[in-house]
């Protein structure tokens, strides 16, 4: 996982760390990336923005040693789980299913990260298909 930092005055790094092991689990992933943020800032400005990205992915088919340490059963429950909650996502949106928690504020539960996510200024999604000279 690796995370990148910039704060107010445009200063901007970037930590990554590597997983014990591959996982498609959004709660590890989360995990890892809020580690790496409370260890790497020590919150004396404010951030501007936060970027999170998972890198040297594996395909899902790949073979997973197993773990004696581990409850693998718990595991494949949350993965099971998370691959439901994400086919109730696609078929009935985003909005459709989400922690409960986030009901108790609303602001935050009425984000939509996805589509609110964008890369280019807004008149590049927006404006004309083709510049007039």
């Amino acid at each position: 996982m690796q995370i990148s930092l910039r704060d107010n005055t445009l200063l901007s790094f970037e930590r990554q760390v590597t997983l014990p092991r591959a996982t498609c689990l959004a709660r590890e992933m989360t995990d890892a990336a809020m580690q790496l943020l409370r260890e790497n800032y020590n919150w004396q400005r404010p951030l501007r923005s936060i970027g999170i990205r998972a890198t040297q992915l594996v395909p899902a088919c790949e073979q997973v040693q197993l773990s004696f340490f581990d409850d693998e059963e718990q595991r494949l429950r949350q993965e099971a789980l998370e691959f439901a909650k994400d086919g109730i996502h696609r078929r009935f949106g985003y909005h459709s299913i989400g922690v409960g928690l986030m009901g108790l504020d609303k602001q935050l539960s009425a984000l939509d990260a996805k589509s609110e996510n964008t890369i280019g200024p807004v008149g590049y999604f927006n404006g004309p298909t083709s510049i007039a000279s």
